[in-house]
């Protein structure tokens, strides 16, 4: 029996830093955890029954968790421009996973940074956690998972020629588009 196991080592995270803008590989990677992927289960077990019966609610993921080695200056860390400029201004932007498969399998979605935590010990690495919700209809691969919801702009889910990709309007309180930058 042959063994396909794969090394997670090789993952990389892009970010677009500005919504809909170039892809910017994310600096320092250590650990990376993708969202795990469940539905709710709903008993729909009837008096009349005498097995039990269950409906499976929405497509749900978890957040996404990301260490790192922490370097406040890079551009995908700092409060300009990265990671804590994203979870400050409250950014939905695309987040796009390039696993070490070959051909490699790429995961696509609007998200938010939800938290950053930076540590300085006195003896030790800087590090940082970061943790990213997505929302919205993602890409796996070629597939695209989950109902679209409206687009800024013209587009669809689907990646295009340049490999931008729309980042999804979820109003107001969700950091539609970025604010201005320093």
């Amino acid at each position: 029996m042959s063994v396909n196991a794969l090394s997670g080592h090789g993952t990389k995270i892009d970010v677009q830093l500005e919504p809909g803008g170039e892809w910017v590989e994310v600096a320092e990677l250590r650990d990376i955890t993708p969202p795990g992927l469940s539905r709710n289960e709903f008993d729909a077990t009837t008096q009349n029954e005498d097995i039990d019966s269950y409906v499976l609610g929405v497509l749900r993921r978890e957040t996404v968790t990301v260490q790192m080695n922490f370097i406040p200056s890079a551009e995908t860390h700092d409060h300009l421009t990265g990671m804590q400029y994203l979870l400050i201004n409250n950014v939905m932007t695309g987040w796009r996973f390039r696993f070490p498969d070959v051909p490699p399998t790429v995961w696509v979605a609007s998200g938010q940074c939800s938290g950053f935590k930076p540590e300085a010990p006195v003896d030790g690495l800087m590090s940082a956690e970061c943790t990213i919700r997505f929302s919205g209809g993602m890409m796996i691969g070629d597939s695209e998972v989950g109902s679209a919801l409206p687009l800024l702009g013209e587009g669809t889910m689907r990646s295009t020629p340049s490999g931008k990709v729309p980042v999804y309007d979820q109003g107001p309180s969700a950091g539609g588009t970025a604010p201005g930058r320093r």
